[in-house]
């Protein structure tokens, strides 16, 4: 998962604010999909890289900040996610796993901004856009990027 914050002194940088995403993501994969999750070290990039075969990017706007949730997945993660979930056994990306990616990036954005909303931040609801394809993406912007490494 990816914060992409226009300013450093935007609150995706704020330890609780970090934690409480640790928390909505591995909450939404341990109970909307049977699979739970552990966090990796979190970091900081200068750059907005998006790495994976599958993600869903979220524009996250509210007054002037701004910043960009992205949930990305290697094939292998989302092709076993969607097995503990569904209990059927996919060997590719679909359609199928394309809509539970914006499915499941939707969800997170949805709890974050509830959360975000008792830390005294509104945001707007946002729909996700699922790009598809193995890549290593740059995308433009004027902040830093907030990762956190999720593992199954």
């Amino acid at each position: 998962m990816t914060a992409s914050p226009t300013t450093v002194g935007n609150p995706f940088l704020d330890k609780a604010i970090i934690n409480s995403f640790i928390e909505i993501v591995s909450e939404v994969f341990s109970s909307h999909t049977k699979t739970p999750v552990t966090c990796g070290k979190v970091y900081i990039e200068k750059s907005f890289n998006i790495h994976g075969d599958l993600a869903g990017i979220i524009a996250m706007t509210g007054g002037t900040l701004k910043g960009t949730l992205s949930v990305s997945f290697p094939q292998s993660a989302i092709l076993h996610i969607m097995e503990n979930q569904l209990g059927q056994k996919y060997q590719q990306l679909s359609k199928a796993t394309h809509d539970s990616v914006g499915e499941y990036t939707s969800l997170i954005y949805r709890v974050a901004i509830d959360v975000l909303k008792k830390h005294g931040y509104k945001f707007d609801p946002a729909l996700p856009t699922v790009i598809p394809g193995h890549f290593a993406e740059k995308m433009s912007h004027h902040g830093v990027t907030l990762i956190i490494p999720m593992r199954l």
